[in-house]
């Protein structure tokens, strides 16, 4: 098993043991929470490099990114 196999096998069973000990209200909100903050964070820094490692094919926070100046 590839070490980047093993880090998302491991990611999952953390994400999965802490969704386990979130009360259902927050269980239901944590991906609108998710892209809020994501893209707070990655507003921060103009320019940087963001790697967007999850499930699906979309980026859920991409909507909220600032236009950078000048595009």
């Amino acid at each position: 098993m590839s070490l980047l196999t093993r880090f998302i096998a491991a990611n999952q069973r953390l994400s999965r043991a802490t969704e386990d000990r979130l009360s259902p209200t927050f269980k239901r909100h944590i991906q609108t929470l998710y892209k809020y903050k994501a893209a707070e964070l990655i507003n921060r820094r103009p320019g940087q490099v963001v790697l967007d490692i999850g499930e699906g094919k979309e980026c859920p926070f991409l909507p909220y990114l600032d236009v950078p100046a000048g595009t």
